[in-house]
């Protein structure tokens, strides 16, 4: 693992590092043995500062191991970094990779939203189209309504007016009937002359019982489930042969 190559690289810089000082310490060595005789011979102040001039080297020499360990620290910590900056890397072509697929969808779906916004905008400009059709046929509608309530209104005040007609001539025709049996004639005509029915008090046993029915021959319904029906009924004036048909109204309530 990464981890594992990071401590053995270490490990290698550390062993690199104190060979080198044991190294740069032979090479060191002559130096100091020359400049300690001359120390040893010139006194003690030369010897101070050869003293001095070695523990300086000796803290040169544990500043730079100090160094080469924050160095090899710093090494691997800059791989550490490396691998972590490869992993992002990574991450970040795969979100960019899936920015593409986000992009290429969003792009379909807005085609598909605007088709369906125009499939819309074809079904308002249908439904309008629609709406003032139907606007059109209820106004159609309506004045048929308003005709059609016209004429079953004149159809009914035609009706009333024949009935008006009818109940005139019923009328009419109560009259004359009370008027025929008020004068005995229904029963006792027997001789007309020139259309007219005479009446004569004598000799009234010869007269004979009139032919002409009573009772109605035929009934018509004016509707079913009506309250009115009219019916005819056959008469005679006097002995002639002229028939009358008399209208009746008869209310079936």
């Amino acid at each position: 693992s990464q981890e594992e190559v990071a401590k053995q690289a270490i490990k290698h810089a550390l062993k690199a590092l104190k060979k080198r000082h044991l190294v740069e310490e032979g090479a060191h060595a002559p130096a100091y043995i020359a400049l300690s005789r001359p120390i040893i011979s010139q006194g003690s102040e030369w010897k101070e500062k050869a003293e001095k001039l070695e523990i300086e080297l000796q803290q040169c020499y544990k500043a730079q191991s100090r160094l080469s360990e924050q160095l090899v620290v710093e090494v691997a910590e800059s791989r550490t970094l490396k691998a972590f900056l490869q992993e992002k890397e990574t991450a970040m072509a795969e979100l960019e990779k899936e920015l593409t697929q986000t992009r290429d969808e969003y792009s379909q779906l807005k085609t598909d939203f605007e088709e369906k916004v125009r499939a819309l905008e074809l079904v308002l400009s249908e439904c309008k189209e629609l709406k003032a059709q139907l606007e059109q046929l209820t106004f159609r509608a309506k004045n048929a309504e308003a005709e059609n309530k016209r004429l079953v209104d004149l159809w009914m005040l035609q009706n009333m007016q024949d009935a008006e007609r009818l109940n005139e001539a019923n009328a009419l025709y109560e009259d004359m009937t009370e008027r025929l049996k008020a004068s005995g004639l229904e029963k006792l005509a027997r001789e007309q002359v020139d259309g007219i029915v005479c009446r004569s008090e004598e000799g009234a046993e010869f007269f004979v019982e009139s032919t002409v029915p009573s009772v109605c021959k035929d009934r018509i319904n004016a509707h079913d489930g009506g309250c009115a029906s009219i019916m005819f009924e056959y008469n005679s004036v006097g002995g002639r042969i002229d028939l009358l048909k008399f209208g009746i109204l008869a209310l079936d309530h």
